[in-house]
């Protein structure tokens, strides 16, 4: 199961109002497939997947009693991390 923390459920408004439209679905489809995975402190999880043509999503989330928690996420430039791929 896939849960959203507030501050990830208020970053859809806040991405759609600097023009990047994202979805539930997008969320779990780089979580479930993403180009990128790497660990972060905390026991996090940082997956990367394609957003736009120019841009990659970048979910942040953690690993709960089996669960996956997505604690933010944010578009980043392609070119930033197409090299790391």
């Amino acid at each position: 199961m896939i849960r959203f923390t507030d501050h990830a459920r208020r970053k859809f408004s806040v991405l759609e109002e600097l023009g990047f439209k994202v979805q539930d679905d997008k969320i779990e489809e780089i979580i479930r497939h993403p180009q990128l995975i790497q660990r972060t402190w905390k026991e996090r999880f940082v997956a990367s997947g394609p957003l736009s043509l120019s841009h990659m999503l970048r979910v942040v989330f953690e690993k709960e009693n089996g669960n996956i928690v997505v604690v933010t996420f944010y578009p980043v430039r392609r070119t930033r991390y197409e090299g790391k791929l």
